[in-house]
């Protein structure tokens, strides 16, 4: 199994530190990344958050390929509706030369984003149908030389996409799809899917592109996120996570509204910091020790899914903490993840 990292680059809003420094933090891990083993690094977005969560990915991603030399980069999850289709095929082609076809494009269509459609000026009515036109447009940007389009959202004449990505016939697309409809319509298509961390997700998914005729043999599906956090024991795990962990989940809460916080934790509310540790908590966290992440991952083994991406920098933790736990990681959990 491939293992991966998740980055949401952002600061803690009841402290917010310079964003220049941010930047930097979290573009040495993903280096660091590359060191300890990892395989992907995925970059998220959002706009207009009181967190400062990044709102530009491909800077970011050309960033961290321009300092490694193996580790494959990505979006998990590119907004694509709230861009132009074309500019993103020129943007994506452009970091897959200067990674050397490193790159994988994950789309979709995101969650408590509202107010970023209307900023945008972007509808949100038929969000998912404007992004897999827009998903048809890059990949004729680069398979075909010269090619009019004529669309329910984009119109286009004489496209000539003269730049385009080392990888042929263009770099792996994954696309966010939880739910039933959502994952039929993935699945059709035979994109790669992300998100996949409910049990039997896997199974669900290959069934649907058996029933589309796709050879599931060939998609790769991977996890959300999961949270983590590790340390030599668990009460220092949770000294050093749970404000920022509160703040992630209080993020989620506050913009995607109360009906989310028990779906991601199975909770009726978040709990306040200091409590948020003695919950029974069954959303995608880990916090404790390398034996506790072991004893959670062990759900995943024969599941499935190709990858398991984690995030690690939780909100207002300093990179010197985040560094020790994921060297924990790489020392403890990760050729144990391997074989899965």
């Amino acid at each position: 199994m491939d293992i991966g990292l998740a980055m949401a680059v952002r600061y803690h809003p009841d402290h917010p530190e310079p964003l220049q420094q941010i930047y930097h933090d979290f573009i040495d891990e993903a280096v660091y990344a590359e060191q300890l083993g990892f395989t992907h690094i995925w970059n998220g977005e959002h706009h207009f958050k009181i967190d400062a969560w990044t709102p530009a990915q491909f800077p970011v991603l050309t960033a961290i390929a321009a300092r490694t030399s193996h580790i494959r980069i990505g979006t998990f999850i590119l907004i694509l509706p709230l861009y132009h289709p074309l500019r993103v095929a020129e943007d994506v082609a452009a970091l897959d030369l200067i990674s050397g076809g490193r790159f994988d494009l994950g789309v979709g269509v995101g969650g408590g984003t509202d107010h970023e459609y209307q900023t945008y000026g972007v509808p949100l009515e038929r969000k998912w149908e404007r992004m897999y036109e827009s998903l048809d447009i890059i990949k004729r940007c680069f398979t075909e030389d010269t090619f009019d389009h004529e669309g329910r959202f984009y119109r286009f004449q004489n496209v000539q996409m003269t730049t385009k990505p080392v990888q042929k016939p263009y770099p792996p697309i994954w696309v966010a799809a939880m739910g039933p409809k959502s994952m039929a319509r993935a699945a059709a298509t035979g994109y790669n899917s992300l998100a996949g961390s409910r049990p039997g997700y896997a199974q669900e998914y290959q069934a649907a592109l058996r029933e589309a005729g796709h050879n599931p043999d060939a998609v790769q599906i991977s996890a959300g996120p999961l949270w983590i956090h590790l340390a030599k024991t668990r009460e220092q795990a949770w000294d050093e996570a749970e404000e920022g962990i509160h703040w992630t989940f209080e993020f989620y809460r506050r913009y995607n509204g109360p009906q989310s916080t028990p779906m991601m934790i199975g909770l009726p509310a978040v709990p306040p910091v200091g409590e948020l540790r003695n919950s029974p908590i069954r959303g995608p966290l880990i916090v404790g020790t390398p034996d506790d992440a072991l004893a959670f991952l062990e759900r995943f083994r024969d599941s499935g899914l190709r990858q398991i991406p984690f995030d690690f920098h939780h909100p207002g933790q300093p990179t010197s903490m985040v560094r020790r736990s994921m060297e924990l990681f790489a020392e403890k959990v990760l050729p144990v993840l391997k074989t899965f």
